[in-house]
């Protein structure tokens, strides 16, 4: 039961993925341009390119998102998914948000896929 529920979740995630993707490149024909922007990752693909590359990334990102919500500290932001948001971190003057920064690049580097260390374990070294 428990396996048949994580798979619907995320059949639900995909489909919404797909839509935002497909919105983005319509956006993106419609104003005459050839590269339209990877939802919530900002980067950018070419419209003609079919993203099924670029959706599973977004995928991985947000269970990431979601898995370090769960397992984040009370003190912690939202693990950021934008390069942009990801370097705002890094920039902090509060070296706590820097290390979320910093911890985000790395799953970034590691295109959002497991595995990957957890967040307590990454400050460490």
């Amino acid at each position: 039961m428990r396996e048949d529920v994580f798979k619907l979740c995320l059949a639900e995630i995909e489909r919404h993925v797909e839509r935002l993707f497909e919105n983005a490149r319509l956006e993106a024909v419609a104003a005459g341009k050839i590269y339209a922007r990877v939802p919530y990752l900002e980067d950018l693909f070419p419209v003609e390119y079919k993203s099924s590359l670029f959706q599973r990334q977004v995928c991985r990102a947000l269970a990431a998102r979601e898995g370090f919500r769960q397992l984040a500290p009370a003190w912690a932001s939202d693990l950021p998914l934008s390069s942009t948001d990801i370097e705002k971190l890094i920039c902090s003057k509060n070296p706590a948000m820097s290390l979320v920064g910093y911890f985000a690049a790395s799953l970034a580097a590691c295109n959002w896929a497991p595995p990957h260390p957890p967040f307590e374990i990454t400050p460490r070294g």
